[in-house]
């Protein structure tokens, strides 16, 4: 019947829109993702160093986590409103011990 076609396309359309979203967004967040010094998760107010190597001055640039992904990165958004996408081992929790 032309009503069941029309029910299994529309849920065939919401199942594939939820997977292409979660795909794209990294699907679903950890609990938590390992950082330099110490656990990080969601809402953790972090340090991240802008290294020579990555043509930064070597200064500290203090932010919180704003998303985990399950291969261990993370999105950080700075004090300065400056955004930052990358492994969280380069990641000091503000609350772990300190770089050495």
């Amino acid at each position: 019947p032309p009503h069941l076609w029309s029910l299994v396309s529309r849920l065939l359309a919401a199942h594939w829109s939820s997977a292409m979203g979660s795909m794209l967004s990294g699907g679903p967040e950890p609990d938590f993702v390992q950082g330099a010094n110490a656990q990080l998760r969601k809402g953790t107010r972090v340090q991240t160093q802008y290294t020579v190597d990555e043509g930064g001055d070597g200064r500290w640039f203090c932010g919180v986590v704003k998303r985990m992904y399950q291969n261990g990165n993370v999105t950080v958004l700075y004090d300065d409103g400056d955004k930052w996408k990358g492994s969280g081992i380069y990641v000091y929790s503000l609350q772990g011990p300190p770089p050495n």
